[in-house]
């Protein structure tokens, strides 16, 4: 009876190997395959090369269990350094557009002070009376 149980245990995880594999070569997007299909062209390619996975030496070892672990311990320690990295790369990227921020700034605070300074002229006027 043992010898039995054990080959219908291994067809049924077997058809269950079976069934997900032509599951995933019929759909092989996440996306439903009407919506992926309604897509422009340019979005679509775009979305088959993010999904692509890499298959490069450093992806492969990135995907190693004691790599990930470190990855996940070092995060405290990387994430100030990488925080400090993205906020100069903004700034410095930010440079050739400041001049026209700087002056957009100071006219949007020009009008605030003149509203508030109209409306206070107007408010002790009206007091004076």
């Amino acid at each position: 009876m043992k010898k039995k149980k054990v080959p219908e245990n291994n067809r049924v995880e077997t058809s269950k190997e079976e069934v997900l594999g032509d599951q995933l070569n019929q759909n092989p997007w996440p996306l439903e395959k009407s919506i992926f299909e309604s897509l422009p062209p340019r979005l679509r390619k775009a979305l088959q090369e993010a999904c692509k996975e890499p298959n490069g030496f450093y992806a492969q070892f990135s995907k190693l269990f004691p790599i990930r672990v470190i990855s996940y311990l070092m995060l405290p320690y990387t994430l100030p350094v990488e925080s400090a990295y993205s906020a100069a790369l903004r700034l410095v990227n930010w440079f050739p557009d400041m001049p026209a921020d700087v002056r957009w700034m100071q006219e949007q605070l020009c009008q605030i002070a003149g509203t508030v300074y109209s409306q206070a002229k107007r408010r002790l006027f009206c007091m004076s009376r």
